[in-house]
């Protein structure tokens, strides 16, 4: 473990700071062990983790003073035989070369460790931040806006390596730490997660909701009509559109299921899509058709071209340019 080990949590999409803990600071060469446990539950886009540490310390016939710090969205509490001890503010950590020192947002708080405490206890509760990713929204979330925001998704649950968060742990200070003094870390994760290097990988979500759309154009070719449309689409996975629509123009109404692969959105670029559909004509009389197609996609809005090819009327098929409005 380093001075400074640093548990990079997948998720991403915010850019808030990473929390920080750090193990009881005691002034001494005391620890006898110490064990890190970080344990993780929840959306992958706003997990809840817990971190709990246990040092095993000489005992010592009088009280001992300890301090710990921690830093943006995390609490700390300092335990001895299963008691919560109180804690006093304080500017900084006492240790004039403590490394936590460099932190400026660290908020330090000194306790009193009772005479003959053989182990303390710290827990924390962390609500880490998305990592940001910065000028690329999926197409999931490009797509339908509206949706994503009403659900509460964030654009890491689509990113390949899924959510990135980062949580620093500051170990025990190598100078308190008695000669071979037995020392862990371990992470507790939910399954599909993984842990690499210090990163853990959350994992891209396999299904995205997507949402409903509808809109209309003109057809251009062989001669001209509008065309209207409304549907739903869902993503699975998050870059493959899988999307069932109702259409009519002139005197038809067709049902077309579709298939797109779609890229993410990039800065004010636009997602783009590229793919076929199998349209069926209800009425008057059924008639099955073939589909090619093709978008540009904003939050919100996109615009489409649909190539039939499916005998119309002596035509060979029919060209649409279509724009498309998605929640």
């Amino acid at each position: 473990m380093r001075s400074a080990a640093v548990i990079a949590l997948a998720c991403a999409g915010c850019g808030a700071p990473a929390p920080m803990v750090t193990a009881p600071r005691f002034g001494g060469q005391v620890v006898t062990s110490e064990r890190a446990d970080l344990a993780c539950r929840g959306p992958k886009d706003a997990p809840h983790c817990e971190l709990t540490g246990r040092y095993g310390l000489l005992p010592s016939d009088e009280p001992r003073p300890a301090v710990a710090a921690s830093e943006y969205d995390s609490s700390v509490e300092l335990r001895a035989g299963g008691q919560a001890l109180p804690g006093e503010k304080i500017a900084r950590s006492p240790l004039p070369d403590d490394e936590a020192n460099t932190r400026p947002s660290a908020s330090w708080r000194r306790y009193s460790l009772p005479a003959g405490a053989r182990e303390v206890e710290l827990a924390a509760v962390l609500h880490p931040s998305p990592r940001p990713v910065w000028l690329v929204l999926p197409a999931p979330l490009a797509r339908h806006w509206f949706m994503a925001k009403w659900i509460g998704l964030k654009s890491c649950r689509y990113e390949t390596d899924g959510c990135v968060y980062d949580i620093d742990y500051v170990p025990t200070r190598p100078e308190e730490r008695l000669p071979g003094a037995a020392r862990s870390f371990a992470t507790h994760l939910p399954e599909g997660w993984q842990a690499d290097g210090g990163t853990i990988r959350t994992g891209a979500d396999v299904v995205a909701p997507g949402g409903p759309f509808f809109g209309a154009g003109p057809v251009v070719w062989p001669k001209p009509e509008a065309r209207w449309f409304s549907g739903y689409e869902l993503f699975a996975p998050y870059w493959v559109a899988h999307a069932l629509a109702l259409e009519g123009h002139a005197s038809e109404l067709w049902l077309a299921p579709s298939i797109e692969m779609t890229t993410p959105m990039l800065f004010v670029l636009p997602s783009f899509g590229a793919g076929v559909g199998l349209p069926l004509r209800l009425s008057p009389s059924l008639r099955p058709g073939v589909r090619l197609q093709a978008s540009l996609a904003w939050p919100l809005f996109s615009m489409r071209a649909e190539l039939d090819l499916a005998p119309r009327d002596g035509a060979p098929g029919q060209l649409a340019l279509l724009g498309r409005f998605s929640l």
